[in-house]
Order: structure tokens, then C-alpha cells, then sequence
């Protein structure tokens, strides 16, 4: 009570939590969930250990308690020493009747779901990967161009909206492009990091009769296999952070193996990007809502195929 009651006249008081990352030792802080403009190859890690809640979820029919629930918040493209760079904006989505905005034109929505976000200091509006229809009680949404939405503003209270879901993932990144498409920048991919990609991606292929998907699982595959995962990186000081996780320490958490499964498919010529958002939640049979939670973050990769889009 003695330092409670001068901490109360003296410090702000907002009306939900304040919540950041820890501190990088540059005086910068991160933002919640690592949906930032630039987010590190710790971002996420840095905040696993958080049991904030970042979003609630209650599906009007219903809800499947064993169902993978993957929320897309945002998409990153350029990777430059250890930091990934936020795909641009690529348009303002027009809004519907009622406020909903469809984000795909010929798909309808068979179930519903309504979702309570906290505020978490950014822009991303996280949606089920399923998603076709959203209705935010806002104006504007933006799309970027790996098909993560966001808010024109950020947040500072929690918001309510609706979301109408199909039974697949719905991915609305760009077609690559022919010319110097960002999901094909190759900052970033070294010698070494490319010759163990063409190992793993093409062994026992000489002939080249394997296609792009067998490519890809072969290396997703073989990054699940071979490295452990661990939020343990105590003594670990790297100027080659992708290159070390490969060849020198062999673990890590979730950025770093999206992170080289993203380096190592662009060097043998697949698009793909890094993408952040939630993995996973906590069910509440008796009020039947999820609980989603800071330490659901996680990072993942999208990769073109061609003739089957984005996966």
C-alpha cells in the first residue's frame, strides 16, 4: 500500500494493459506479439514466456476443441542480418454492406467465429488462415502483399469483430512476380546455406523429376528431423545467426527454422516468405471460447508452388 498509492498518482493509467517485449539492449522495445515493421530472429522467442492474453474466440455453432487454430497477423519479405522487413502495403480493401469486407469473392463462409483482440501496440488484425469475411466495426482494413490484413491505425483498446470461415486455408498473397519479386530475394542466402538446400532438395534426383512440392517437404521434412528446437540461447553471440543454426549449434526456436526454410527455398528458386501470428489456444469447456495467449506466437513459412498457388 505505501508504494502503491504514490505509483497511482504519479504513473498514466490507460485503459488496458501495456504491453511490450522485452528490452533488446538497445533501447528498443518490441512490440507484443512481433508484428512489428521489423521484427528479429528472437522477437517471438523473446515473449513465448508470456501468458498475456491476446485474443479470445467464440464460434457462434459451436467450436472443435482439437481443431489447429493458426491466426495470420503478418508477413515479412526482405531478411537483411538478422531482421526481417514487413511486406508493403498493397491495397486498401473496399468494404461491403454491413461493414464486412470479403476477402475472397467467390467463397462463403460456413461457420462463424467472433474474436476479441487486445491491444497488442500494432496494426495486424490476426485472422484463422480461413478466413473469407471479415466485419471489424472499422472503415478501413489494409491488405500487404503476402495477404496478412491489418488495421489502418493501431489499436489502443480491444476490438471486437466477426469472421466467416471456410474448412481450408484461404493464402491471398501476390502471384510472384517475373522481375525481382521480394519473395525471391536472395539477401541473405550464402554458398554454404544454398549448397546444403541443393543436398537436401534434390538428392537422388539427378534427373529432376521431382516437383516443387516434393521439394518442399523434403526440406521441411529434414529441418524437423535433423534440428531440435530450444528457447536456451545462453553464450550464443553470432554475426551469421542462419549459417550458425545450420552448421554450428543446430537448434533453435521457431524464427530461425522458418527463417533458413525461407533462405533455403529461395536459393533453389521457390518463393517464400516469413509469416508471424498464433499457433494453437486454450479451450474453456464451460463457457465454450478459446483463449489465445502471447506464448501461442509463433513464425512460420508460406512458399509458391507453382499450378497450386500459395501453401
Amino acid at each position: 500500500v505505501v508504494l502503491a498509492v504514490p505509483l497511482f498518482a504519479v504513473l498514466p493509467r490507460v485503459r488496458s494493459p501495456y504491453i511490450v517485449g522485452r528490452n533488446l539492449g538497445t533501447n528498443t522495445q518490441m512490440e507484443a506479439a512481433g508484428f512489428s515493421d521489423e521484427v528479429t530472429l528472437d522477437s517471438i522467442g523473446q515473449i513465448r514466456s508470456s501468458h498475456q492474453v491476446a485474443m479470445r474466440l467464440l464460434e457462434e455453432a459451436g467450436i472443435d476443441p482439437d481443431r489447429e487454430m493458426r491466426f495470420k497477423a503478418a508477413t515479412y519479405d526482405i531478411y537483411q542480418g538478422g531482421t526481417w522487413r514487413r511486406s508493403p502495403t498493397r491495397a486498401v480493401l473496399q468494404r461491403g454492406e454491413r461493414v464486412r469486407f470479403r476477402l475472397s469473392a467467390t467463397q462463403k463462409p460456413d461457420r462463424w467465429v467472433k474474436i476479441w483482440l487486445q491491444p497488442l501496440r500494432s496494426r495486424s488484425l490476426p485472422l484463422p488462415v480461413e478466413a473469407v469475411i471479415v466485419e471489424p466495426r472499422t472503415p478501413i482494413l489494409e491488405i500487404d502483399e503476402g495477404g496478412a490484413i491489418s488495421f489502418g491505425f493501431n489499436p489502443l483498446e480491444v476490438r471486437e469483430y466477426r469472421v466467416g470461415l471456410v474448412d481450408r486455408p484461404v493464402l491471398l498473397g501476390m502471384q510472384p512476380g517475373p522481375f525481382r519479386d521480394p519473395a525471391l530475394d536472395p539477401t541473405g542466402v550464402t554458398p554454404r546455406i544454398a549448397d546444403l538446400a541443393r543436398q537436401v532438395m534434390a538428392a537422388d534426383d539427378a534427373a529432376g523429376a521431382l516437383n516443387a512440392a516434393e521439394r518442399v517437404r523434403r526440406l521441411e521434412t529434414y529441418l524437423m528431423q535433423t534440428y531440435q528446437y530450444t528457447l536456451d540461447f545462453r553464450g550464443r553471440n553470432t554475426e551469421s545467426p542462419i549459417e550458425d543454426f545450420l552448421f554450428r549449434y543446430r537448434s533453435g526456436q521457431c524464427e530461425y527454422f522458418a527463417s533458413s526454410m525461407v533462405l533455403m527455398l529461395r536459393s533453389q528458386g521457390i518463393p517464400a516468405r516469413l509469416v508471424t501470428g498464433f499457433l494453437g489456444g486454450e479451450y474453456n469447456p464451460f463457457e465454450g471460447y478459446f483463449m489465445v495467449r502471447e506464448s501461442n506466437a509463433h513464425a512460420w513459412v508460406e512458399a509458391y508452388l507453382p499450378g497450386e498457388g500459395w501453401h
